[in-house]
């Protein structure tokens, strides 16, 4: 599995799926992330996603959450 996560590219703030919402951390929410089977499907995703917003920075994760690459225009 490989998860991706939205930050806002100025602040690096963890945004919430939609790519807008800034995600506020609870006791009850964990951080938001898509997850895909292939590293091929997050990057393709990631690229779709950054095309359609470029206040975006997306890291892709492991299914052990190290960190593996990140995408922004």
């Amino acid at each position: 599995m490989y998860n991706l996560v939205f930050c806002e590219k100025a602040t690096g703030i963890i945004l919430e799926i939609d790519g807008k919402t800034r995600f506020l951390k609870s006791e009850t929410n964990s951080r938001p992330f898509l997850s895909f089977e292939n590293i091929q499907e997050a990057e393709s995703k990631a690229n779709d996603l950054l095309i359609k917003n470029d206040n975006l920075e997306i890291s892709i994760y492991d299914s052990n959450w190290n960190f593996i690459k990140r995408f922004s225009n």
